[in-house]
């Protein structure tokens, strides 16, 4: 038998029962009878509702937000006192942005139900996304009293004190899940990178370096031991940790733009082009290294490398005013004046008071000997 078809079968048997029940009166005592009937409805009401619950739970699990909205929304109306239906019905409200209405439903939750572990779940996710960071962690602080071994909302609440600045709570948080869960990756983490910001390099490396004893390939852990030996100028020991968390994760943008950037340093162009071409072949949707490569040639003299890069960026964002500049820039050094000043006048197009190609294009107007055309500019 289809979905459908099973589920519709359920309002079908409430009914059913409901008349079957209402037939009985005439063979019991009125009192029996109604508390009989009271049952029934009872029953064919939470049919009924169980029946736009299922309808809503098989829409949204084929992508069709808006039939099963109007379902969860029928199932909680049908059975207004079920919490639960109405909490599913506010969860799919809150997937598709609609904040405002979830939270009025689930505040009307935690006026009856104050310790509703479900709602305040939703609600500080809501009060979260609207950057509330004080109600949120109200939120989730009434959580972690609720359900101290809740591992997970009480690293939403060092999160959510790291969202407000306040890193003293967070560490506080942090550490305390580390007491009761000695080997929790993400508490580890966020502390790392708290005292990283702090330049406490000592506990900032302990708690990276405890992350990759029980996960090897943890690429973004031996990115941050990276950062931290750069940090102490330990330039050699910074490569080796960017080199390792790209072979873990050769899709890793920012270890290979930091260890171009080591390369660069250097004086060594050519190594950092490489790490930066190897990246673009890995993940070629990331048009932002274009920028960097075309920049790099021309730290090289390479002008026509840059310019074939500053148009691949381009083509994609013709927006980028910047990377249009540095285009303009190149195509001059290659003689090209003519691509170069349309380049440049698609950016005062953009941007009228764009000094820097005021003055590029009168420079080229200028040694163009084009005095009428420097002075128009």
């Amino acid at each position: 038998m289809p979905k459908t078809a099973l589920l519709k079968s359920l309002l079908l048997s409430a009914a059913i029962l409901l008349i079957s029940t209402v037939h009985s009166f005439a063979a019991e005592d009125k009192s029996a009878a109604t508390e009989k009937l009271l049952k029934s409805i009872e029953h064919m009401i939470q049919s009924r509702a169980y029946y736009e619950f299922m309808m809503g739970s098989i829409a949204e699990l084929e992508g069709n937000t808006d039939t099963a909205l109007r379902h969860y929304k029928n199932a909680a109306t049908i059975d207004s006192s079920s919490d639960y239906l109405k909490v599913r019905y506010a969860a799919l409200l809150v997937r598709t942005g609609k904040m405002q209405e979830a939270q009025d439903i689930l505040t009307s939750i935690l006026k009856n139900n104050p310790d509703d572990f479900r709602a305040l779940s939703l609600m500080g996710e809501i009060y979260n996304a609207k950057r509330d960071f004080d109600s949120a962690i109200k939120i989730y602080e009434k959580i972690s009293q609720l359900q101290p071994h809740n591992i997970e909302s009480r690293l939403m609440l060092g999160v959510l004190y790291l969202s407000k600045g306040d890193s003293e709570n967070s560490i506080r948080i942090f550490e305390a899940v580390l007491s009761e869960d000695s080997g929790n990756i993400m508490a580890l983490y966020y502390l790392g990178s708290i005292y990283t910001e702090k330049r406490d390099f000592k506990k900032a490396e302990a708690s990276f370096q405890k992350i990759i004893e029980l996960r090897q390939g943890f690429d973004a852990a031996y990115y941050n031991l990276g950062v931290i030996a750069e940090a102490q100028n330990n330039k050699k020991s910074a490569e080796d940790y960017y080199k390792k968390a790209i072979e873990i994760n050769p899709k890793n943008f920012m270890a290979r733009e930091r260890l171009s950037q080591l390369y660069i340093q250097d004086k060594s162009f050519g190594k950092a082009i490489e790490q930066l071409k190897e990246f673009s072949k890995e993940a070629p949707e990331n048009y932002a290294v274009h920028q960097r490569l075309g920049l790099l040639y021309i730290q090289q003299g390479d002008y026509a490398k840059a310019v074939e890069e500053f148009r691949l960026l381009l083509a994609k964002f013709p927006g980028d005013l910047a990377t249009r500049y540095y285009l303009a820039l190149a195509l001059d050094e290659l003689k090209k004046h003519d691509e170069a000043i349309a380049e440049l006048r698609v950016i005062l197009q953009a941007d009228p008071k764009n000094i820097n190609a005021f003055m590029s294009m009168a420079m080229i107007y200028a040694r163009r000997n084009m005095n009428k055309e420097a002075a128009a500019v």
